[in-house]
């Protein structure tokens, strides 16, 4: 067998739905998966909460405001404690992310760094309001049952960056990033 037929092979079998009916194709963008067998039934279902932070913090750290735009509930509240007060504040609508995005590039230099080092090490989880810090847990005040909290830590040089991001649910909003809460631990 020729390593083109060896491809061919391995293309078909990953592509094949294993029960003897038509392949599934796949199309994902970030607001929506949907599986569509070729019969032409669909069905969809909004990204996590978790893959949501993920793409929203990625974006942050590639300075995609598009993308920003697009996944950012507004308005929208980043706070960060432990650190210089940088680009802390609300975006109140998508016209705002680019302002943010450049403050971010300038004085948010060693967040994106460490993120850069250590992205693909990061684990996400969900947790309960109790997990955030009590000087954080101030800009829950609106949070909802229908938002989930999504967290992650990044260790740098000296540094740990704790991440909280507050994800709004619902089939009205769709899966969106209101809120971004940063916590940057020193250590001696």
């Amino acid at each position: 067998m020729t390593m083109y037929g060896l491809i061919v092979l391995i293309y078909v079998a990953a592509t094949s739905s294993g029960d003897g009916s038509k392949p599934v194709r796949e199309v994902r963008n970030p607001s929506t998966v949907t599986s569509e067998r070729d019969s032409g039934s669909k069905e969809a279902q909004a990204p996590s909460p978790i893959d949501v932070a993920k793409e929203w913090l990625h974006a942050l750290k590639a300075t995609d405001t598009t993308s920003l735009s697009r996944i950012t509930g507004f308005p929208f509240v980043f706070r960060s404690m432990g650190r210089k007060i940088g680009c802390d504040g609300i975006l109140k609508a998508p016209s705002d992310v680019a302002q943010f995005g450049k403050c971010f590039r300038t004085k948010e230099k060693l967040f994106l760094e460490e993120l850069g080092y250590g992205e693909a090490e990061m684990k996400f989880q969900l947790v309960d309001v109790a997990a955030i810090p009590k000087v954080l847990r101030a800009q829950l005040d609106g949070v909802t049952a229908a938002q989930r909290i999504v967290t992650t830590y990044v260790n740098g040089d000296g540094v740990t960056y704790t991440m909280f991001f507050i994800v709004l649910q619902g089939p009205g909003s769709g899966n969106l990033v209101s809120r971004f809460l940063l916590k940057a631990s020193f250590s001696e």
